[in-house]
C-alpha cells in the first residue's frame, strides 16, 4: 500500500507521480490518495470551504504547478478530474471511501 496524503494536487507533474506510484504497486496493492473534498465545479465550491480551498490554490497550489509549466490542479480538482488522472496512470479501481470529513476526501486507487 502508498499513500499520498493532500499532495497529488500539488506536483508540477500530478500523472506521472501517479504513474510512478501505481508501478510501485505490488499486484493487488492500492494507494490510498487523500485530496481537498472539493466538489467538481465551481457551483459546488461557493461556501466557506470551497472558498478557502480557492484562496490556497491561488497563493500555493496553482503557483507551483505553474512555474513548473505543466498541469496547475490546484487544491480544488475535484473527484472527476482526479478520477480521470488516476485511470490515465493506468489504475482500474478508483473507489471515493466513505469518510465523512469537510475538508478531506479519502480515494482508493487500485
Amino acid at each position: 500500500m502508498r499513500t499520498t496524503f493532500d499532495v497529488i494536487h500539488d506536483l508540477a507533474d500530478p500523472l506521472s507521480a501517479l504513474q510512478v506510484i501505481r508501478s510501485s504497486l505490488e499486484p493487488g496493492g492500492t494507494d490510498l490518495m487523500v485530496e481537498p473534498n472539493a466538489g467538481p465545479t465551481v457551483a459546488d465550491n461557493l461556501n466557506p470551504i470551497g472558498a478557502t480551498f480557492y484562496a490556497m490554490s491561488v497563493l500555493h497550489c496553482l503557483p507551483i504547478s505553474l512555474a513548473h509549466g505543466d498541469a496547475g490542479l490546484g487544491a480544488a480538482w475535484g473527484p472527476v478530474r482526479a478520477e480521470q488522472l488516476a485511470r490515465l496512470a493506468g489504475f482500474v479501481r478508483f473507489d471515493r471511501l466513505p469518510i465523512d470529513n469537510p475538508t478531506n476526501a479519502f480515494y482508493r486507487l487500485a
